[in-house]
């Protein structure tokens, strides 16, 4: 989906998930995985609102397996 794309798809009144996951490694060495789900509304002409959804499921931090 482009940029262009998902600002139409938000100015129609629909909203948008962004799910996935980020490894990263910490200052101690340890690799970790970042879980993540965001919803995405408009709430006005060229606002949004952002929030974490779908609940821990989603949202987690863990040691790399």
């Amino acid at each position: 989906m482009t940029a262009n794309s998902a600002l139409a798809h938000l100015s129609d009144g629909y909203g948008l998930y962004i799910i996935g996951e980020v490894e990263y490694e910490d200052i101690f060495g340890v690799v970790r995985v970042q879980g993540y789900c965001l919803k995405i509304i408009s709430i006005g002409k060229n606002s949004w609102r952002f929030w974490r959804d779908g609940g821990r499921a989603y949202n987690e931090r863990r040691l790399k397996t």
